[in-house]
């Protein structure tokens, strides 16, 4: 891999995700009924999904990011991490909100919207000279056409809406399965593999490009 450039602001960051983490992992265990189910819900969100995708989107040109401590290939761990979280965060608030379950996905779509629009801003603006060249924390490489915001192609915001909305929409659809096959430990196993698999796969079909 090669010497890179530590940017100590990165790392900072890093940290706080992954302390949200410990704490999220804490919470899952304590008050969730099916803590195993949710942490593997964790795991397979992160490296069967977002991370899948995230790296998808390097190797296409869309953007890239600056490295930090622990990597994914080439997206810092605390990326689809901190994504979780907010797809948790705002499934739990939908439940506790008793919204229609239909609904649920759009709402999910929606927080991790605003997340985004105030943890990318701040990540494009965070440019540094380092071994590997001037680069950001994150960095956009965007069309001549593409309409932008925060030096962001508008597009990236609704992306969240369908990258969240998607994970939220299946992990419906296991946990409904989950409770169908009457709660088995088996169950309870298979589902969190199987949904993130399935939303990788709309997440990179045409319906998303159509969508956005």
């Amino acid at each position: 891999m090669g010497n890179f450039t530590f940017v100590w602001q990165w790392i900072v960051m890093d940290i706080v995700v992954y302390l949200m983490a410990v704490a999220l992992i804490i919470f899952i265990v304590q008050k969730e009924a099916h803590p195993l189910s949710r942490l593997l819900e964790f795991i397979c969100f992160v490296l069967l999904y977002a991370a899948v995708y995230e790296n998808f989107a390097t190797l296409m040109g869309w953007y890239g990011y600056g490295r930090s401590i622990i990597m994914i290939f080439n997206v810092p761990a605390s990326v689809p991490v901190m994504e979780y979280i907010v797809v948790y965060a705002a499934m739990r608030l939908a439940d506790a909100m008793k919204i229609p379950f239909w609904t649920k996905p759009l709402f999910v779509g929606i927080m991790g919207m605003l997340t985004d629009l105030t943890l990318d801003p701040l990540s494009v603006s965070q440019r540094f000279v380092t071994l590997e060249g001037t680069i950001g924390r994150w960095t956009w490489f965007p069309a001549v056409a593409d309409v932008q915001i925060f030096q962001i192609p508008v597009y990236n915001f609704s992306g969240w809406i369908l990258l969240c909305g998607y994970a939220a929409i299946f992990l419906q659809l296991g946990r409904f399965f989950f409770q169908k096959m009457g709660e088995k430990n088996w169950a309870g196993i298979l589902y969190p593999p199987v949904c993130m698999i399935l939303a990788l796969g709309v997440m990179v079909s045409p319906l998303s490009s159509f969508l956005l």
